[in-house]
């Protein structure tokens, strides 16, 4: 080689060295503006032993950026991707991604829930994935060949699918009106466009009802055909007409209660499914107050997180409630419990103070979000409370036993929650703490261990655990 080409030779490789310095460089600058944040709800799984937590994570690679004064302004690319993270330490699985944004002409992007040991999202188009080896089940064509009836009549919006976590089948309205439900096991859809909407439970309930009702008109018209027949009767016929009409009666009135008793439990089991619809909202996270309750019922005593004048102006029937003074300092109490009218009547004159030395600021009992009821350990309650008043307060939670012993505490480090899980394991946390993210994204997860209240987790925005102080 001459000298000449030596130098050119040389001259090229600096270039190219220079540009893919440069290159690095200006990528090394942009990372530091890339974003990723899980979506919430983050569904748990849980087979053979192993528990998995999945997430549909959002990655934004910044592409360009300018900066002006204090302010950024930038450009990014936006890919979705579906995340495992194992559900005992906290440490990601694997991931897989579903689409680039570019690829998506309808929004939101969500995640539905689970059904079938399936993850059902909603990414553009419905989908559901397994979420061990994240492979995919389901998509537009997949459902389309199951279901040639349904071939071009999928709707490409998210609005007209409903996912029921009661029975975990999705409600699905086609493109031309007709109503649909797909089963999350087959993948096979069943035409209910005459069928009834409501709820399993309400159905079944309101048919008891109307077999009450219906026995209630016999039992009348049989009285009044009675009635009709005894023209002129005997005195001994007519003691047998009253005797018959008295049992007739009888019968009417222990229908009565029955029916009574039945509309009482439909009521409180809408009231309930209201809750349990509420707790499940994820999309603007949960208020501190609406993460617990009060009082709670084991072995027939009130068991209630009250200061004294709390306590005092506690109703006589027992209802779940949350209270909301943020200045409180609560103590566990226990009193007894009395039925009357199939109502539960509180004995507000001789409470027990379990535990006179521990008091929980806002405290409250953690709310199950799968019955809307306060989580049981075996031994005891989950508590959350506050570390201090105002909107530096962090949300703490105690596991507090039977008998008002406190077990241990945890400081989430987060003033309010986008969404939990409890498991008889393992209470999952999700929240967010990073200031370059919006309220409804999730970077924070923490895994509390219930026997021990040992943590672990990890932050999707840094895609590893988190730095300990």
């Amino acid at each position: 080689m001459t000298q000449g080409k030596k130098i050119i030779t040389s001259t090229l490789l600096l270039i190219v060295l220079c540009l893919g310095g440069c290159m690095f460089f200006m990528r090394s600058c942009l990372s530091h503006y890339d974003e990723r944040a899980a979506l919430p709800p983050v569904l748990y799984f849980e087979k053979d032993g192993n528990q998995v937590l999945l997430a549909i994570v959002k990655y934004e690679k910044a592409t360009s950026y300018t900066r002006r004064g204090g302010s950024v302004s930038k450009s990014v690319s936006t890919t979705y991707f579906l995340q495992s993270n194992d559900g005992t330490s906290g440490a990601k699985l694997n991931e897989q991604k579903i689409k680039h944004h570019s690829d998506i002409k309808e929004y939101p992007i969500e995640t539905l829930g689970s059904a079938s040991q399936l993850a059902w999202i909603f990414v553009g188009e419905l989908m559901a994935f397994d979420p061990f080896s994240l492979e995919k089940k389901a998509d537009i064509g997949i459902l389309e060949s199951k279901n040639p009836q349904l071939k071009g009549k999928f709707p490409k919006e998210n609005q007209y699918y409903k996912f029921n976590r009661l029975t975990g089948m999705i409600a699905i309205t086609a493109t031309d009106g007709s109503k649909w439900e797909l089963n999350t096991a087959t993948l096979l859809a069943a035409d209910i466009s005459n069928k009834p909407t409501a709820e399993p439970f309400e159905a079944e309930l309101m048919a008891a009802i109307k077999r009450v009702e219906d026995i209630q008109k016999e039992i009348a018209m049989s009285v009044d055909k009675q009635y009709q027949q005894q023209n002129n009767p005997s005195n001994k016929v007519r003691q047998g007409y009253f005797n018959q009409r008295d049992i007739l009666y009888k019968k009417r009135d222990s229908l009565n209660q029955a029916r009574y008793a039945l509309e009482k439990l439909a009521r409180n089991a809408k009231d309930r499914l209201r809750v349990i619809e509420n707790l499940q909202e994820t999309r603007m996270g949960q208020s501190y107050s609406q993460i617990k309750v009060n009082s709670d019922t084991l072995n027939g005593k009130l068991y209630g997180l009250y200061s004294s004048d709390e306590f005092k102006k506690v109703y006589d029937r027992f209802e779940y409630r949350s209270e909301y003074e943020e200045t409180s300092r609560r103590k566990l109490l226990a009193t007894g419990l009395t039925t009357k009218d199939d109502y539960l009547l509180v004995d507000k004159d001789n409470p027990t103070d379990l535990n006179a030395s521990q008091s929980f600021l806002h405290g409250g009992f953690l709310l199950n979000k799968t019955n809307g009821m306060p989580i049981r350990l075996p031994n005891g309650w989950l508590v959350v409370h506050k570390s201090q008043i105002g909107k530096d307060g962090m949300i703490q939670v105690s596991n507090v036993g039977h008998d008002g012993k406190l077990l241990w505490t945890v400081n989430t480090q987060l003033p309010e929650w986008i969404d939990w899980i409890s498991t008889p394991q393992r209470l999952y946390i999700f929240g967010v703490n990073n200031k370059d993210l919006s309220s409804s994204d999730c970077n924070v997860l923490m895994i509390i261990d219930l026997a021990s209240g040992k943590t672990s987790g990890f932050d999707y925005f840094t895609d590893k655990p988190p730095t300990t102080n």
